[in-house]
């Protein structure tokens, strides 16, 4: 049985390790700004201790980088990463609009074009963080239609892995936005005229686009 103060340790780490990531991935520390552990215990007003065990958990999901050096920065995605990452997703997502094609109601793509409004809103208004999240969302509606679990987590490692590498390349190329809302319309189009084929052709496309789109 775990004594208090190693109880009281182990719920500061938790703490400290949602706050930093939940943090992280709103778009609060930014890829070229380099984080230090002082600024953490002052901020999060906590000792070193848990601070570092949840900076170590956040790096060993890839999401930041620990170094002597430089301290703590975001790891940046490699091309070898986003190549990876989107031809996983293209996997995923082109099999399961395949495999629940049938099975989209009218209801699911109202939802669908309402998610497209708020992406044409958030674009309009700059607001790159939450255009970047609804991207995903629209993808990964796909992936909730087929309850395949497997897919479902392996698109939120995805998802926290490329949201802020996402965020900063639509931040400084507003016009790749503009082109990623055109081809969700298309998507939509045809899966409301039941045309599955060229549905998944575009959405491949689309995902194979965005891969291009991810590079600096």
């Amino acid at each position: 049985m775990q004594t208090p103060f190693k109880m009281n340790e182990l719920k500061k780490k938790d703490i400290a390790y949602n706050t930093i990531k939940e943090n992280l991935l709103k778009g609060f520390y930014k890829e070229t700004e380099s984080l230090s552990e002082g600024y953490l215990v002052k901020t999060l007003n906590m000792s070193r201790t848990p601070i570092r065990e949840a900076l170590q958990k956040i790096q060993n999901e890839n999401l930041i980088e620990i170094s002597p050096n430089r301290g703590i920065s975001i790891h940046v995605l490699t091309l070898k990463e986003i190549n990876d990452l989107i031809n996983l997703r293209t996997a995923i997502e082109c099999y399961s609009l395949d495999l629940i094609f049938e099975k989209i109601s009218n209801k699911e793509i109202k939802e669908m074009k309402n998610n497209l409004n708020e992406q044409i809103k958030t674009h309009k208004q700059r607001d790159t963080l939450n255009f970047t999240n609804l991207d995903i969302d629209f993808h990964e509606s796909f992936l909730q239609l087929t309850k395949n679990t497997l897919f479902i987590e392996n698109m939120k490692n995805i998802r926290e892995r490329t949201l802020l590498h996402a965020n900063n390349i639509f931040d400084q190329y507003p016009e790749r936005v503009s082109l990623s809302i055109d081809e969700h319309f298309h998507i939509i189009e045809k899966i409301e005229e039941k045309k599955k084929d060229e549905a998944i052709k575009l959405l491949k496309e689309h995902l194979l686009n965005g891969k291009e789109r991810m590079i600096y």
